[in-house]
C-alpha cells in the first residue's frame, strides 16, 4: 500500500494506492524475485556492454581520422595500427550470430567479443521476459557463463582503454594532435 500525493492550484490531495498481483498469474512471489534477479543482472551486463561499444565505435571513428592527419611515417602511425585491431578485435564482427537454435548456449570460448556478449544478454534477457516464472535452470546457468564472459571481456576493454588507448593519446599530444 503506498500514498500518492496530487497538486492540483496549490492544493495537496492524497489517496490510498494498493498494487495487487494480476489474478492470472500464479507466480509465487518467490519465482518473481529470482526472475527480477536474473532481469537485472542481465540487464546490467547489457548497459555495460551497450557503453563499452559506444566508446569502442567512436575510438574507431577517432583513429579513422587521426590517420588521416597523421604523416604516413612515425611512431604516432605505428602506434594507430595496433590500436585499431586491437579494438576491432574486442568489439567482435558485426552481424548477428546465432544465439542458439533450439534454446541457449554458453560461451563457446573465454575470450568473447563485446558484441558477442551484447547479443547473448539481448537473448537471455528477451527468454528470462518472456515468461511470468522464474528462470529455468539452463537459462541460469547461461547467465552465469554469459555474465562471467561479460566481466572477462569488459574487463579486457577497461584494461585497454586505461592503457593502451592513454599510451597513444600522450603520443598524438606530444605530436600536437588531438587525443582520442
Amino acid at each position: 500500500c503506498s500514498s500518492d500525493l496530487l497538486t492540483v492550484n496549490g492544493q495537496i490531495h492524497s489517496q490510498s494506492l494498493v498494487l495487487t498481483m494480476d489474478p492470472r498469474v500464479k507466480t509465487s512471489q518467490a519465482d518473481l524475485e529470482k526472475m527480477f534477479r536474473a532481469e537485472s543482472r542481465v540487464a546490467k551486463n547489457l548497459a555495460d556492454l551497450s557503453t563499452a561499444l559506444k566508446h569502442a565505435q567512436e575510438l574507431q571513428t577517432n583513429l579513422a581520422a587521426r590517420k588521416k592527419e597523421v604523416p604516413s611515417k612515425g611512431e604516432v602511425v605505428e602506434a594507430l595500427a595496433p590500436l585499431d585491431r586491437k579494438t576491432a578485435d574486442l568489439m567482435g564482427a558485426q552481424g548477428d550470430p546465432e544465439f542458439g537454435v533450439f534454446g541457449l548456449t554458453v560461451p563457446s570460448t573465454e575470450s568473447v567479443t563485446l558484441r558477442e556478449a551484447s547479443h547473448a544478454a539481448t537473448g537471455l534477457l528477451s527468454i528470462v521476459q518472456s515468461s511470468d516464472s522464474a528462470p529455468t535452470a539452463d537459462a541460469v546457468a547461461a547467465i552465469e557463463k554469459w555474465d562471467s564472459a561479460t566481466k572477462s571481456v569488459l574487463e579486457r576493454w577497461d584494461a585497454f582503454w586505461q592503457h593502451d588507448r592513454t599510451r597513444v593519446n600522450s603520443l598524438l599530444q606530444k605530436a600536437n594532435l588531438k587525443p582520442l
